[in-house]
């Protein structure tokens, strides 16, 4: 195997995983940018 192929897995927290589908929503056009983000239904919809 080549050295520099790097082929280890970050694990990812919580945290990131809701960056990440927040950002996607955002990108994807459920929610629209600069909208108001309620944190209870942010917690119902992420789960």
């Amino acid at each position: 195997m080549p050295p520099d192929l790097n082929l280890r897995i970050s694990p990812r927290t919580v945290q990131r995983e809701t960056v990440d589908k927040l950002r996607l929503a955002i990108f994807s056009g459920v929610f629209q940018p600069g909208s108001r983000l309620i944190e209870s239904q942010l917690c119902t919809q992420l789960g």
